[in-house]
């Protein structure tokens, strides 16, 4: 009959958006408002609505309206009540420096050992592996009288930690710190990535001295989810006390177990480029697995009813809900699926949409800053479109040409298979090229990235993700079992290694991971609405015909219009944007950008036709500065990449060369003694053989470059100094000019370079320049006052990983309060636009 085959009403759709929309408000507005006053001013302005509309009160509109503004009430007030910080929370300890302090706390994630990995290749030191857990603040510890505090920590502790589990209590001992957000350009808002986690500060712990274990009573609820995970692990893991977890484990630990945490940078790396980072997550597939092998096992092998299968099923999935991470999306999954268990039991129609809008409402009423997350958004996204767009669009491809014809039956076995696999590859092919449809606006608004070849390559995955899968969960159910279990874990073994396998393969394929420019928010906001109307339309558009009344068919015709209608503007919104790229304007004068990356230096000139120029990518810490001067060159619109000049032979200055000229192909500038160093460092000739292929330029005393309508010149060092001078005071000393204002990078120039710069009359006064970069990160000696005198600059930023006081001390003393000390250390990247009027404004990054 027609009223089994249209779409089930969906009551709670209304709400849910209403609640949704109150929380964006809350966040748009920067939650500086009274809760109790708008919730009551938004619940007034519902009524009103309904005291005012008499005439429609007896129809669905002002309901509804009313509804909806008091979900957005509701929405706004529940989001409010999370910016509160009570008294004894931790933000009111945080300094701008980083605090040495004893806390108590509880675990309340398990904690990760990270392995060592080095993304400096030239670091000076092995860098050890890393434990990281987050734990809920009991109270600060003095020796005597502990007082209350509240709030959650982000831990990381430098070396292993293996003996604390979910719930137990510790004292930390460690650097108390704010996380601070974005320090370059082209930088994640790592503060507001760590809010949005619900997590207040960091701390970190230089050993694993600084974590004691005070004591393992845990809340019951804790205690069972640690006793069933560990049961889990010892199932799924042939040793579950391994003490370094191979590749293979690691993906178990994630995909099965749900311990997103756990993976490894190679491995999140790998499924990114492959468009598959959902299968990584434990989310709405992995739990829809185990729904339907529980009801398959229950229903087929154990010959028992629907109802027992649904409580079944219902069971299971409450205690794997136990076992994995919490996320929205395994939340959201859990839901529905309790949701449908519990309609199954009570023979109540199935409508999917309706719990969709359930379960956000349940997830952001327990937590409203999940919506602003973009793991919450994308799940949602893309199981709106699962549940609304893949039906209609499935029905409509597979419809019949004479509908009054019934479908013809397979006669043969290979007919029957071929046709089911088919079947089968089309549903696959329809979803994986619509989800990834849905989710490719917010993927680029949210990472600047996308993977074009993401359906051909979930289509290739998808099998061996889904057997790897099946198999890891018949592992759980089966591991203790002599024979059995070991079968099990052997196959998910040979299929886990082949996943990885063929995961790294496909992300080897050139063309894998495109970058590209966010999309403005109104662009992203007329793509979901137009596609959340196609799907709307669709699904009306689709509906069967049987039985159905005139007017009926008259509106699945006029849907179907519609549908095509809003399909066509879709389509030509998202052909508008692709032919006219979005990228970040080129900056309106000459620009200089100063990035913080500790004690190094990684300078970027920008001109206003967007080329652009490196002095030094270098840094003393465990981190990539040829990705970071990457970010910052295409967050500044640089489209030209003229060139990389290394300022001398130390690590601090080159280290992220290979991965810059990786990225953006350019000539390297040094001098003679940089190659001269490759005979003594063997660093030096590890880099040399790395960029083997990339163009060398020598440059000494005297040489000029041209960057546009700007001009780079070359002070020092001149060609013939002696094998006793220091690698230090061999650094290009380069003066960078524009629009009638000057940079002077100096590298590390020390004693002696400044005294032979300062000797020579005609190089002196070619020395005076606007902004300074104090040489040697700061670093105060004999000549630094006479330095600063020739100079005379009004600006002088220091790229450092500490407060340098002898250098602000001296300038002051020098140059007085005119010149103005700034400190990557404190105030991240700094940014130096020089405009036609000779102004020159230098100001942090923001």
């Amino acid at each position: 009959m027609f009223a089994e085959a249209a779409p089930r009403p969906a009551p709670l759709v209304i709400p849910a958006l209403g609640f949704i929309l109150g929380i964006a408000i809350s966040d748009a507005l920067g939650g500086a408002h009274a809760t109790t006053e708008w919730a009551v001013a938004g619940g007034s302005l519902a009524l009103l609505i309904g005291l005012i509309l008499p005439p429609l009160r007896s129809g669905i509109v002002a309901p509804t309206a009313m509804i909806f503004v008091l979900a957005i009430s509701a929405g706004f007030a529940r989001h409010e009540a999370t910016l509160r910080i009570p008294r004894d929370h931790v933000s009111r300890l945080l300094q701008t420096e980083p605090l040495l302090t004893r806390v108590v706390a509880r675990v309340d994630s398990p904690p990760i050992v990270l392995p060592a990995v080095r993304r400096n290749p030239f670091l000076a030191y092995d860098p050890p592996p890393r434990t990281r857990f987050t734990a809920a603040l009991l109270c600060a510890s003095p020796a005597e009288a502990p007082t209350p505090l509240s709030g959650t920590l982000r831990v990381g502790v430098e070396g292993e930690v293996r003996h604390l589990a979910v719930g137990d209590t510790v004292e930390l001992t460690g650097r108390l710190y704010r996380t601070v957000g974005r320090r370059n350009p082209g930088d994640i808002d790592w503060a507001r990535w760590q809010w949005l986690q619900g997590i207040d500060a960091g701390l970190a712990i230089e050993s694993p001295a600084g974590v004691r274990r005070m004591s393992a009573s845990a809340p019951p609820l804790a205690a069972a989810k640690s006793r069933l995970r560990s049961l889990a692990r010892s199932l799924l893991f042939e040793s579950e006390a391994a003490v370094e977890p191979g590749d293979a484990e690691r993906l178990l630990d994630t995909m099965i177990l749900g311990q997103r945490s756990a993976v490894t940078k190679p491995i999140n790396d790998a499924f990114i480029r492959t468009g598959t980072i959902h299968f990584l997550s434990v989310s709405g597939f992995h739990v829809g697995v185990l729904a339907l092998m529980t009801w398959w096992t229950v229903r087929r092998l154990l010959w028992r009813g629907a109802r027992f299968a649904a409580a079944a099923t219902a069971l299971v999935l409450l205690l794997y809900c136990l076992i994995a991470e919490p996320n929205a999306a395994t939340t959201r999954a859990t839901i529905m699926g309790l949701l449908a268990c519990a309609a199954i039991w009570l023979r109540r129609p199935l409508s999917t949409l309706n719990w969709l809008a359930l379960s956000a409402f349940v997830i952001l009423a327990l937590s409203p800053r999940e919506l602003l997350r973009p793991g919450f958004q994308l799940s949602f996204v893309q199981v709106f479109f699962l549940v609304t767009l893949v039906p209609a669009a499935l029905a409509w491809l597979t419809r019949s040409a004479d509908p009054e014809l019934p479908p013809e039956d397979a006669h043969t076995w290979p007919a029957f298979f071929r046709r089911k696999a088919a079947a089968a590859l089309l549903g696959l092919a329809l979803v994986s090229v619509l989800l990834w449809l849905s989710a490719l606006p917010l993927t680029v608004f949210h990472f600047g990235q996308f993977a074009p070849l993401s359906p051909i390559q979930t289509i290739l995955l998808t099998p061996l993700i889904v057997v790897t899968t099946v198999l890891g969960f018949v592992s759980l159910a089966l591991g203790a079992l002599p024979l059995l279990g070991s079968l099990a874990t052997g196959a998910l073994a040979t299929m886990t290694d082949l996943l990885l396998r063929a995961v790294g393969f496909l992300a080897s394929v050139p063309g894998t991971l495109w970058t590209a420019a966010a999309p403005p928010a109104a662009l992203l906001a007329a793509n979901y609405l137009i596609a959340a109307l196609v799907a709307a339309l669709a699904r009306t558009a689709t509906v069967s015909l049987a039985d159905a009344p005139p007017a009926l068919v008259v509106r699945r015709r006029r849907a179907g219009r519609g549908c095509i209608a809003a399909s066509l503007a879709l389509v030509a919104l998202w052909t508008g944007w692709l032919v006219t790229p979005v990228r970040p304007a080129p900056p309106a004068h000459p620009t200089a950008a100063v990035l913080s990356v500790g004690n190094g230096n990684a300078t970027l000139l920008v001109t206003p036709d967007r080329r652009a120029f490196v002095i030094d990518v270098g840094t003393n810490t465990n981190s990539d500065a040829g990705a970071t001067t990457l970010a910052g060159l295409r967050a500044l619109g640089a489209a030209q990449f003229e060139g990389l000049l290394v300022s001398h032979a130390d690590a601090d200055h080159y280290c992220g060369a290979a991965t810059l000229l990786a990225g953006m192909p350019a000539p390297l500038f040094d001098t003679s003694y940089f190659e001269l160093a490759a005979g003594s460092q063997s660093a030096v000739a590890s880099l040399l053989g790395q960029i083997a292929r990339t163009p060398r330029r020598e440059l000494r005393g005297g040489a000029t470059l041209r960057l546009g309508e700007t001009t780079l010149e070359v002070l020092w060092p001149p060609t013939g100094l002696g094998p006793n001078w220091a690698d230090n005071d061999l650094s290009i000393v380069a003066r960078w000019s524009a629009a009638g204002s000057a940079l002077l990078a100096p590298g590390d120039i020390g004693v002696a370079a400044m005294s032979a710069l300062l000797d020579d009359a005609a190089v002196r006064g070619r020395l005076r320049a606007d902004v300074l970069l104090a040489p040697h990160h700061g670093a105060v000696v004999a000549r630094t006052a006479d330095f600063l005198e020739a100079v005379a600059p009004h600006t002088i930023i220091i790229s450092s990983l500490t407060p340098r006081p002898r250098l602000v001390e001296l300038v002051l003393r020098t140059l007085g309060d005119r010149c103005r000390v700034l400190n990557t250390h404190d105030v991240g990247a700094v940014l130096i636009q020089m405009s036609p009027s000779g102004a020159i404004a230098a100001t942090p990054f923001e």
